[in-house]
Order: C-alpha cells, then sequence, then structure tokens
C-alpha cells in the first residue's frame, strides 16, 4: 500500500492488515532492543512520512496483551510467530462485548489500529516476536494549547477577568473572549501553520555513525538527520532558509539546487551529489555546504546501507505524496476547488506555496469567469467553506482521482469572443467549463529559467504535476465521477502553451485571435499588460523580453502593448499543429460553435433558444443584462494612427502568419 493510500483510507480511520511475505522484515530480526541501528533508523523513517513523533518498542518472547485502550496510533510489524488482534471499537467508555475487527497476523504483516480503539492480541504460534511503534499524533488538545499561547496577545485575553463587575461587563467579557476565539477557528490556515511549526520545531536528534566529512565519506551517502524533510522557504530576494529544530538555517539563494536535491533524492551517495553538479559548483564549494548541514546534525551518512548501495530499511527514499495511489476517490474532496496557489516569484526556486481552497459542492462554474462563481460563493448568507493546504495534500488527494485527458482547451489574446465561446460550451450536458480558474492561469504563466539545470528539469516536471493535478480536480468536483472538461486560459498563458499541450498532446485545443489593432484599443486602457510596462524586470520574465533595444519605461504605450501581443501571438505559432485551430474573432459565429463543440466532443442542445441568449448579451456581464454589441468598426474608428503603426511592426506579422498556419 503507498503512502497516499494509507493516508486517505486508514490513517487515524480504521484498522488495518497488510499481509506480507515472512522475509518481510528479515533486516530487523537481529535487533536486540529500541536502540538498534534497525529500529531507530525505520523509526526515523516513519517520522519522515508520517510527520509525526515515532516510539518504537522491541518485543521478544511476547504474551499478548489485555484488553486495553489505545492512546496512541499503533503500528505492529510482524518479525517472527502468529499473533490474534481484536479490535473492540471507539468508545470513550466501555468497549464492545464482541470484537468490530480482526486479524492474525503473520510473520512478515502489518498491523495499524488508531488511536482511541480498544484492542487486545494473543500469540497464536510461538515464540512470537513483533516491533510496535507508537505514533503520537497532535490532536484537538494540542491545537488548543498552541492556540492559547497565540491568544495570549489578544485585547480581549489580555484584559482582567471581571470577577466584580456586574452581570453586563462579564457578559461583555465573554462575548468579547467568544468573538476572538470563533475567529481564531475561522483562519483557513490554521491548521496548516499549526502543522508547519511543529515541524518546524521538531528537535533535531542524530542518526549518523559520524559527522560528515568528503575525506571520511567519499564512499558513503549523504541522509537527513531531521525527523521532518525540510523545506526551502524565502527570506529576502537573496536569502533562502530552511527551519530544522527550531532554528533559521541561512543560504544564499544560490545554494538551492543543492538543497533541493538534497530534500528530493536523500539518503544519495556523495559521489552522486558532486556529479550532479560538476560544472555548475566548485568542489570547494559543496564540501563546505556540506559540512555546514553537518555541523548543524541537519546531515549525516545513514547507519544501514545494504549491498550494492540500495538502503534497505533506514532513511528509505520518501514516496512523493503526490504518487498515485490505488484506491479509490477521496471522500472528503468532493465539491471542493483549489482557487489560488501562491507561488513564490521563483517557483523553481521556492516550490512550496499556500494552496487555498473553496467549497464548492456541485455548483456549476456558470458564470463567465470562475473567479465570479468564487466571489458569488462567499457572498451566500452562508458563505461557503475556506481552508489552506500545502501543495502535497492537493497532490495527495488529486493522485488519488482517475486521470483526465480534458475535452478542450481554449487559449486567446484577449478581446476576441474567448468568453462567448467559454459560455456557450457550458450548455454542453455534463461538461465543465472552467474560465480562466486562477490556479491554472498561475501554474501555466512563463516563468524565468532558473540558472541550475537541476532545479529548471525539476520545476517542469512539478508544473505538469499540478497542471494534472488540478485538472483532475475540476473534472471531479461536482459527482465524483469524470466529466468533460474544457479549460480557458487566460490570455497570458498563450506563453505557457508549450507546457500545458506537452501534457495532453492529444487533447484538441483552439486559439481565438483578432486584428491587434482592435485589441490594443481596448488593452490601452485596461490595466493588465500596461500595468507591467512599469515593472520591467515582471514584463520581460512573463513576455520573455532579453534583447529589447530600449528600456520599457522608454517605450510609448503603443509600442509596449503591440510588442506584448506580438509575443503572445508568436508563442501561438510555435504551438499550432494539425490538432490546434485558430479562429478569428470576424468568424466566430453560431456554426462555428458548434464546430468547436465536435471537435471537443461536446454536444450542445438541439433547440437554438439557450444559444441565442448566450450570444444576446455582453459575455462577460455575468448578470446577463447587458445587450451584446459588435464593437469592430467602432474599435477601427479609436485606433489612432499611433495603435496601427505600432500593431503593424510588432504584432501583425505574427498575426498573419498564424491564421495562414492553423486558420480553420
Amino acid at each position: 500500500m503507498s503512502v497516499p493510500d494509507f493516508l486517505a483510507e486508514s490513517f487515524g480511520a480504521a484498522p488495518l492488515h497488510v499481509p506480507g511475505p515472512a522475509t518481510r522484515f528479515a533486516p530487523l530480526a537481529a535487533a536486540e532492543d529500541e536502540a538498534s541501528p534497525a529500529l531507530t533508523a525505520l523509526a526515523h523513517n516513519l517520522e519522515l512520512d508520517l510527520e509525526a513523533p515515532v516510539r518504537a518498542a522491541f518485543r521478544a518472547d511476547w504474551a499478548g496483551l489485555p484488553l486495553h485502550h489505545g492512546e496512541q496510533d499503533l503500528l505492529v510489524l510482524q518479525i517472527a510467530g502468529q499473533d490474534a488482534w481484536r479490535v473492540h471499537g471507539r468508545e470513550s467508555g466501555q468497549p464492545a462485548a464482541e470484537p468490530t475487527w480482526e486479524a492474525v497476523l503473520e510473520e512478515g504483516g502489518a498491523l495499524y489500529v488508531p488511536r482511541g480503539c480498544w484492542y487486545s492480541a494473543a500469540p497464536r504460534r510461538t515464540p512470537s516476536r513483533n516491533l510496535t511503534l507508537h505514533i503520537e499524533n497532535p490532536t484537538g488538545a494540542d491545537l488548543l494549547v498552541w492556540l492559547s499561547d497565540k491568544l495570549k496577545l489578544h485585547e480581549a485575553f489580555a484584559a482582567d477577568i471581571p470577577r466584580f463587575a456586574g452581570p453586563a461587563a462579564k457578559s461583555a467579557y465573554l462575548v468579547a473572549m467568544r468573538h476572538a476565539i470563533t475567529h481564531a477557528f475561522r483562519l483557513p490556515h490554521l491548521i496548516e501553520r499549526y502543522s508547519q511549526r511543529l515541524n518546524e520545531k521538531a528537535a533535531i536528534r542524530s542518526v549518523s555513525g559520524s559527522r560528515w566529512s568528503e575525506r571520511e565519506s567519499r564512499e558513503g551517502c549523504i541522509a537527513f538527520s531531521t525527523p521532518r524533510r525540510p523545506t526551502i522557504r524565502r527570506r529576502d530576494n537573496e536569502t533562502i532558509f530552511i527551519l530544522a529544530g527550531g532554528v533559521d538555517f541561512l543560504f544564499p539563494t544560490e545554494a538551492a539546487p543543492l538543497l533541493q536535491f538534497l530534500i528530493d533524492k536523500a539518503p544519495v551517495p556523495v559521489a552522486e551529489f558532486y556529479a550532479q553538479f560538476e560544472g555548475e559548483f566548485d568542489r570547494d564549494e559543496i564540501s563546505e555546504f556540506l559540512s555546514v548541514l553537518s555541523g548543524a546534525g541537519i546531515v549525516g551518512q545513514p547507519l544501514l546501507t545494504a549491498a550494492g548501495g540500495e538502503d534497505s530499511l533506514a532513511l528509505r527514499k520518501r514516496p512523493m505524496k503526490g504518487d498515485p495511489g490505488q484506491g479509490g476517490p477521496p471522500h472528503d474532496t468532493a465539491g471542493w476547488l483549489p482557487i489560488e496557489i501562491a507561488f513564490d516569484p521563483q517557483p523553481a526556486v521556492v516550490t512550496e506555496a499556500p494552496v487555498k481552497w473553496l467549497e464548492f459542492g456541485s455548483t456549476p462554474l456558470a458564470e463567465p469567469f470562475f473567479s465570479q462563481t468564487a466571489a458569488n460563493l462567499r457572498k451566500l448568507p452562508q458563505p461557503a467553506r475556506e481552508i489552506e493546504t500545502d501543495i502535497e495534500t492537493m497532490l495527495r488527494i488529486s493522485a488519488r482521482l482517475p486521470a483526465v485527458r480534458p475535452a478542450g482547451f481554449i487559449f486567446h489574446v484577449s478581446h476576441c469572443g474567448s468568453t462567448v465561446l467559454s459560455n456557450a460550451l457550458k450548455l454542453a450536458p455534463h461538461a465543465v467549463v472552467a474560465s480562466e480558474p486562477t490556479a491554472l492561469a498561475r501554474l501555466a504563466r512563463r516563468y524565468a529559467d532558473p540558472p541550475s539545470a537541476y532545479l529548471k528539469a525539476r520545476w517542469n516536471d512539478t508544473r505538469r504535476t499540478l497542471l494534472d493535478s488540478v485538472c483532475r480536480l475540476l473534472a471531479h468536483y461536482r459527482t465524483g465521477e469524470t466529466q468533460p472538461l474544457v479549460i480557458k486560459f487566460a490570455s497570458l498563458n498563450l506563453m505557457g502553451m508549450k507546457t500545458v499541450r506537452s501534457c495532453w498532446p492529444d487533447t484538441p485545443c483552439v486559439v481565438l485571435v483578432r486584428n491587434p489593432a482592435e485589441v490594443m484599443v481596448t488593452a490601452l486602457r485596461e490595466q493588465g499588460w500596461m500595468a507591467w510596462k512599469a515593472d520591467a524586470n515582471l514584463a520581460s520574465e512573463i513576455f520573455g523580453w532579453t534583447d529589447l533595444p530600449r528600456p520599457l519605461t522608454e517605450m510609448s504605450g503603443e509600442e509596449y502593448c503591440a510588442r506584448a501581443l506580438g509575443r503572445l501571438l508568436g508563442s501561438a505559432l510555435d504551438t499550432v499543429d494539425e490538432n490546434c485551430k485558430v479562429i478569428d474573432y470576424e468568424d466566430l459565429n453560431r456554426k462555428r460553435i458548434g464546430d468547436i463543440a465536435s471537435f471537443f466532443g461536446l454536444e450542445l442542445p438541439g433547440e437554438n433558444e439557450s444559444l441565442d441568449r448566450v450570444l444576446a448579451y455582453y459575455a462577460k456581464d455575468p448578470e446577463s443584462r447587458r445587450p451584446f454589441q459588435d464593437d469592430c468598426r467602432r474599435k477601427r474608428r479609436l485606433a489612432t494612427p499611433a495603435v496601427h503603426e505600432a500593431a503593424q511592426q510588432w504584432a501583425m506579422p505574427a498575426y498573419s502568419e498564424l491564421r495562414g498556419k492553423g486558420f480553420w
């Protein structure tokens, strides 16, 4: 069973019996007590996976357990013999008379019993030898203790208790405290921040045989000694840090590839680590980096290494929490969607990011934009619930959903009919049409390449995994069953179109374009692209500019806008093929919309009234009150000579070539 399956199906919820071959735990057979290297390493490995303290107890010639109440989660590994286990429910008072669950644990078998269960065990074949691992999961009481410490600074809790006041003052005092507590528990990030703090303050305990040194460790491995796998965070533009044992360890941003490689790969052979960064770092720089980590007790050498360099039980490489599971869809994910992933400005350097979720339930994405549906849910008399998690949580739960091949993608240059198209496709039965969801817009935008080849490759893989994760969640959120999914990306996502299409090369897509001068008339009046003219670094990163003839601040608005539009069109030009059609705004009519629906494998209603309503109103009006008016002539009239000249020079060549290459 994979880690995602175990965490989703059984951890903290239900007993689990996993049989295995009799030799499964052979490396543990020679262990004499809890201090043996094998057991110490195994407990450390479990702490990495479960993010909670683990206490090991080795039992030889075991005589069994009388019926008792488990105060902690229990994991049992059967080394020899055979034991019968009985679970008598999770009642807080007396246990059930008859067992509610039972299993016979053979050699090589593993057993998990969640905290709060009544259970007993008796040997069936002796001698019985097993290893019990007690998992100290944090509880709600622990959360309250942490929160109470935070609330001490709140005005309501810092005030004196009005012991001698009248009823009004005492009532007001309690109301103020209740409001403060209620507000704290409404914070979407409460659980995530508490979990993060627990991990960061977990005490470092050495599992190394010796401190690291290049001379002594050339044939060895580098492994983490921390009870939690560190996470890279940002201090400022030049500094990153990891937090272990409650202490910040600062590094220059340039050290990010070294840190991330260890976080991903450890335990890793020393020779492989040096070879990975040969030519990128001096050998002395790598040695100094490892010496700093070793001196702080963060890394060391694993105690156990099997023949051939493959570690057996000690500090094994942890399966990613996003690895595909084998079970069914997670029950507690239905109706929830990620609405934002707050990436670092350099996500290849600092990949960890908070994920904000909103409970959509079965609400369809009926509004013109995903963000409008989310805003409406937040405005309800009973606002939709929100929560914040880390990225690994999103990967873990989405990995248990069936893989998705989206029905179609819509890319566009802005103000070219993409919204009316997505509104029309929402008429297709059972289709989920997500119009510019923020999470996907962030993932599909262009980011500057990091200087490290490892970080670049890692970010490309991570981004594809995250794109897949969000699409799985979108395709299943309403019913739990896979529904046809159409994504309309933001206009800037044309710069990431190649990445998106590399994930699903067989998914049909369309690119909507429009005469550049007409697009510019509206773009010049909006924030959008124009807002980045004052931020040359961000604009250059998003549009991939490296050789501009002069600073953006010296360009006219028309030139800047036309150059940006030309880059979007040029990016689309690089990815158009037989499975990608180009549609011009002036050709987007009822028949063409029907053709696109068929191209995506969707079937629009046979009656025309629904489509007529979509086409009759301004596409971006969520209330459908503003009648549609064709603005082509008006925009041509408003386009100044400067607009036409800039469009002709920097945008029109790519526009004309795009129409000729993939025009439908």
